[in-house]
């Protein structure tokens, strides 16, 4: 089903997970003398409208998050009792035609500012976890694509900063460019296919870039790749290029060394 709706492996983990949880829930509240099948079975509205407001109320759970979990296991039921099918082993679907949870509110995304990234760089010695900090920053590319950025994209990148504009007289010097387009090989595309964009880096970040690719260390890294330009634009301490996990340790514990330090008010 998932290879025929062309869902990502990280979208049947979620529905998997919201599966669990119902299955956990019912199962604490429903008799014991039926088997969990026959729960599944048996669920009523009442019992879907507790489900709601425990994970509101007890779990504290946000209202998009409760939302992503009713409409799992809604689909879970509107599949099961399909009149089309030739065999529904659930007779009726338990949930109304309009949903349970509240609709949520669309909340702005929280800025980082330039001083709350200085203060998180201040706390890290090393100068490849201060690059990749910044270059976050100024690129905008998520966790989970910042490992598909290859040191040819950087050279790309970098070519065009290197470039000049013509100005509309002779007598006046060329401007420098102080940004660049970079590719990204992005994450959201159709069942864990690679979406690519582009995005903007300025020079700073850029020179930054070029001074950590020219130290001795990325280049023993990167003379590992038969092409070159296809490594990775960093490495971790074992010379193996960041994955979406480490590079949220990382944040998550440079930010713990801020927090400590008093440099961060905030996670």
């Amino acid at each position: 089903e998932a290879n025929h709706r062309r869902i990502s492996e990280q979208t049947v983990v979620t529905y998997s997970r919201n599966m669990r949880y119902f299955l956990e829930y019912i199962d604490d509240r429903m008799s014991d003398e039926w088997s969990l099948d026959e729960k599944l079975l048996n669920v009523h509205l009442s019992l879907l409208e507790s489900w709601v407001r425990y994970q509101i109320d007890d779990l504290k759970l946000e209202a998009s998050t409760v939302t992503n979990r009713e409409m799992t296991i809604r689909a879970f039921y509107d599949y099961f009792t399909d009149k089309t099918r030739h065999k529904n082993p659930i007779e009726n679907n338990p949930f109304p035609s309009d949903p349970i949870t509240s609709k949520p509110n669309n909340k702005q995304v929280q800025a980082v500012s330039v001083r709350d990234v200085q203060n998180l760089m201040f706390c890290t010695p090393y100068e490849r976890e201060r690059t990749l900090l910044q270059f976050l920053l100024d690129s905008g590319v998520r966790i989970s694509e910042l490992p598909r950025v290859t040191y040819g994209d950087v050279q790309e990148a970098q070519n065009f900063v290197s470039g000049s504009y013509i100005t509309d007289g002779i007598d006046k010097p060329a401007v420098e460019a102080g940004y660049a387009a970079l590719l990204i090989h992005g994450s959201k595309g159709r069942q864990d296919s690679v979406k690519e964009r582009h995005t903007v880096i300025t020079k700073p970040t850029l020179d930054r870039l070029k001074a950590y690719h020219s130290s001795p260390l990325y280049k023993r890294y990167q003379r590992l790749y038969a092409d070159q330009n296809t490594a990775p634009i960093f490495f971790n301490t074992e010379g193996r290029p960041f994955t979406k996990a480490s590079i949220a340790a990382l944040i998550t514990r440079i930010s713990k060394r801020a927090e400590k330090s008093g440099t961060l008010s905030k996670k």
